[in-house]
């Protein structure tokens, strides 16, 4: 490791990343902070120079961003690159992975993800060229659901337990989500577009289409359905297709669903 600070990070909001850099300066990580504004070619040699893990922050500037995630690609191909980004779309997730980025982080991005994701990529260097991963240093939460405030509400419990939480309103959409990043756990509703959606959903997730890509995902189901899919289809062939890995009911008894999460979270025999 050279003298240089092992962190650069590339962004048009310095003051947003102060504290980010000062935590990690107390953590012994130094960081040197670029104004996204600076020349591609400054910018290409200040990637270039040593072993460091490049932090680019697409919020501010997406088009800026993109172009320096590139610039910084072709000067130091070895370099691990974080990309910072807000609530990306599929089409922008698949763009940032296909641009060989190391891990995508959704912001804001809390000061110990973003620490745990520098040492692990720091981790990565002189193994050869790093590989686009999803690891992640919070277990993601899918929620698929077509209730605004049900979304809302879930996802602000959820990230108060220190899940980083994705929506799609729709089976639709949350088929689509899978396609741009595996989560951990999906929570999913049943009647949605309509009234065999998430059933459809589970289908393809466990059996179908997406079983490859979401292979090992756990499913905890939640409806105003009393009923579980195993006691309403008993001796119908395809119960097994849409009987998810857990059933509850809504209105949720928080306690009971965060410790059915807790479960299914740490449900050994999950592929990674």
């Amino acid at each position: 490791m050279s003298d240089l600070a092992p962190i650069l990070i590339v962004t048009a909001e310095r003051d947003a990343w102060s504290e980010t850099a000062s935590r990690l300066a107390r953590e012994g990580l130094a960081s040197e902070v670029v104004d996204l504004a600076v020349a591609a070619s400054d910018l290409a040699s200040r990637a270039r120079e040593g072993s460091r893990v490049i932090v680019v922050d697409l919020v501010p500037d997406l088009d800026g961003g993109l172009g320096a995630v590139s610039a910084c690609r072709k000067a130091a191909p070895q370099a691990p690159i974080v990309a910072v980004a807000a609530s990306p779309s599929v089409d922008l997730a698949r763009t940032i992975r296909a641009s060989g980025v190391f891990y995508l982080a959704i912001h804001p991005v809390a000061a110990a993800e973003m620490r745990s994701v520098v040492e692990d990529a720091l981790r990565s260097i002189g193994r050869g060229k790093p590989t686009p991963t999803c690891c992640k240093t919070k277990k993601t939460v899918l929620i698929v659901d077509d209730d605004a405030d049900y979304r809302t509400s879930t996802t602000a419990l959820l990230e108060g337990e220190g899940y980083s939480v994705r929506c799609a309103c729709s089976a639709k959409e949350g088929l689509e989500c899978l396609e741009a990043e595996r989560p951990d756990l999906i929570i999913l509703d049943i009647m949605m577009e309509d009234v065999w959606a998430g059933y459809g959903l589970n289908q393809a997730v466990k059996f179908g289409d997406k079983r490859q890509a979401a292979s090992g995902v756990p499913i905890l189901m939640v409806s105003s359905i009393e009923q579980p899919p195993g006691e309403i289809f008993p001796t119908a062939g395809e119960a097994a297709m849409v009987t998810p890995d857990d059933y509850l009911t809504k209105p949720l008894d928080i306690p009971v669903f965060l410790e059915h999460v807790r479960q299914l979270l740490a449900r050994p025999g999950r592929s990674e």
